[in-house]
């Protein structure tokens, strides 16, 4: 974070609602939780950097007592002064697509099997992976129709999607899969 604050790089970073933090407001550390119960956007301090906390409004009330669903609000750090509390939240949201691709470009092919050790070697490889994704989407076009009707936070990656209909494909015409990465043994 100190790093993203000293090169002026916004970013949105989700803490816990125990995180104690400056407020302006009564200049003292407080929780996360506690500045929320008063207001919902507000300036703060950390490291000795003005930024903001951005708090979600609750979520839905449980419907069905069976499925685990969120019960707790997010609680956004940010050093974007400039937009709505809303479109923040927005940004955030779509941390989960952002996510769900990481994740996908590591266990497709078993990729996470690779041992990284230096920083280029992982620049070098998010490189690739972000040129996949790219010619992904450049060939593949948008998602299917499928997808849409799933709830946000099941919804598969785009690569994800283009990887299996690929490997669907292949399989179809009666050629073996892509192997990134040979099997041991």
């Amino acid at each position: 974070m100190k790093f993203l604050l000293k090169r002026k790089i916004f970013f949105y970073l989700r803490i816990k609602q125990g995180q104690h933090l400056t407020w302006r407001e009564k200049g003292k550390k407080q929780q996360a939780k506690t500045i929320g119960r008063y207001t919902k956007d507000t300036t703060i301090t950390l490291f000795s950097y003005k930024m903001r906390l951005v708090v979600s409004p609750p979520p839905p009330k449980q419907t069905n007592p069976k499925k685990k669903q969120n019960t707790q609000r997010w609680y956004i750090l940010t050093n974007d002064m400039e937009s709505e509390r809303d479109e923040i939240l927005r940004i955030y949201a779509t941390r989960f697509e952002i996510e769900e691709t990481f994740k996908d470009y590591k266990h497709i092919q078993k990729l996470k099997t690779l041992r990284i050790k230096t920083i280029a070697t992982f620049t070098m490889l998010l490189w690739f992976a972000s040129i996949a994704q790219w010619l992904a989407w450049w060939t593949k076009g948008a998602p299917s129709t499928h997808e849409k009707r799933v709830h946000p936070k099941k919804r598969r990656s785009f690569f994800r999607i283009f990887w299996e209909d690929l490997q669907r494909s292949l399989r179809i015409a009666g050629l073996k899969q892509i192997v990134i990465l040979p099997t041991p043994g």
